[in-house]
């Protein structure tokens, strides 16, 4: 687990607010769409091995998208947090050394790796447009770097986030409707 406590102050979160808008409104749709069939819907008569189907499908297409909405950039005084999809890395400022933007963003570290920024990813949109967006958000982060407090570098700290607990707790909470109605036995 990565703690916040002596990362400074926050200077900003960058999230891909289309696509963070776009998952909350999939999110509430498949849980209706759930839910509903759950409760009285076309599927509520199905036989068991059919209806856990639609329950664990359900539970996995909530569990992506929660990927995607937990997707994050967030700039701190003494570096940044990168949480993609299933991955969050904390990167303090001494050790970027550059931010690239060809087509996406990425952080070029001090041993020559890269770490893509999953919110600064491209998309045919942005590359019509000469990505502005990218070149934005590299601007934002080199703004938030140069004024940075000079400090040694305790190195990327990396965490894999696969969701299984989200996963688990959309299937629990599908699980439990499908009980409460008296669908499953």
């Amino acid at each position: 687990m990565l703690s916040t406590a002596s990362w400074g102050t926050r200077k900003a979160t960058v999230r891909r607010w289309f696509e963070f808008g776009f998952a909350l409104v999939c999110t509430i749709l498949i849980g209706v769409l759930v839910f509903g069939g759950a409760i009285n819907g076309p599927h509520a008569k199905l036989p068991f091995g059919e209806y856990l189907a639609v329950l664990l499908i359900g539970s996995a297409g909530l569990w992506f998208i929660g990927a995607v909405l937990t997707s994050k950039t967030v700039l701190f005084e003494r570096g940044l947090l990168v949480q993609n999809w299933f991955n969050r890395y904390w990167i303090p400022w001494p050790e970027v050394t550059a931010v690239e933007v060809d087509p996406a963003v990425a952080l070029v570290l001090r041993d020559g790796s890269e770490i893509g920024v999953g919110v600064g990813g491209s998309s045919l949109w942005n590359a019509l447009w000469g990505n502005r967006y990218q070149r934005g958000l590299r601007e934002r982060i080199e703004q938030v770097r140069t004024v940075a407090p000079p400090d040694s570098s305790a190195g990327v700290a990396h965490a894999r986030r696969l969701g299984v607990v989200r996963f688990l707790g959309w299937a629990g909470l599908f699980f439990g409707v499908a009980l409460a109605f008296g669908h499953l036995f």
